[in-house]
């Protein structure tokens, strides 16, 4: 997936590499953030993060591991030793952990409906699901899609295709969107 980008300081950019982008933390709200990586001088953005209550995984890079309270350690992904840092290792943890975190945070339609766009699946059995290409034909038509943007025509899909599920008859994706969407409101 990979839309969201990995949160850090000057600091603790140098030990890391990522594909994502990388945004320092003076410059997000952390909506936008995978994962957020700081050091000791940043332990204060620890609770600020945590308070948000995203689940958002925060790695710690220390100096000190020992003077942590174990309050303060649960509201961490990972507290990794500054001396034991091996930068492809870390790396590595980092992108795990903020692809778990993508996974987890979108609901399943969403997901498994910008997978299906993503792999570039038109629809050819509705009108007007070609990816907006038709629209483009008339003046007014043009105008909409720029407005619009081309990803809402390619995810204007058929109500029963196998790969999202049916929502008539309630299967697969988006019957398991229909089963999370209960839950979020307590409803059955």
């Amino acid at each position: 997936m990979e839309h969201l980008k990995i949160a850090c300081t000057e600091e603790s950019k140098i030990y890391f590499s990522s594909n994502r982008k990388i945004v320092l933390v003076e410059n997000t709200d952390y909506i936008d953030a995978a994962a957020v990586v700081l050091t000791d001088k940043d332990k204060s953005l620890v609770k600020e993060v945590y308070n948000l209550r995203l689940g958002i995984p925060v790695i710690l890079l220390s100096k000190d591991i020992k003077e942590y309270t174990k309050d303060f350690l649960e509201m961490l992904y990972r507290l990794v030793p500054i001396e034991n840092i091996d930068k492809e290792s870390l790396s590595k943890e980092i992108e795990e952990a903020a692809n778990e975190y993508e996974e987890k945070m979108l609901p399943p339609f969403f997901k498994t409906l910008s997978g299906y766009v993503e792999r570039g699946n038109l629809q050819f059995n509705c009108p007007g699901h070609q990816g907006g290409k038709y629209f483009r034909k008339h003046p007014a038509g043009r105008y909409l899609y720029e407005f619009y943007g081309e990803r809402i025509f390619r995810s204007d899909i058929c109500n029963a295709d196998v790969a999202l599920g049916d929502l008539l008859i309630h299967q697969g994706p988006a019957m398991e969107a229909q089963v999370y969407a209960a839950k979020v409101y307590n409803a059955d």
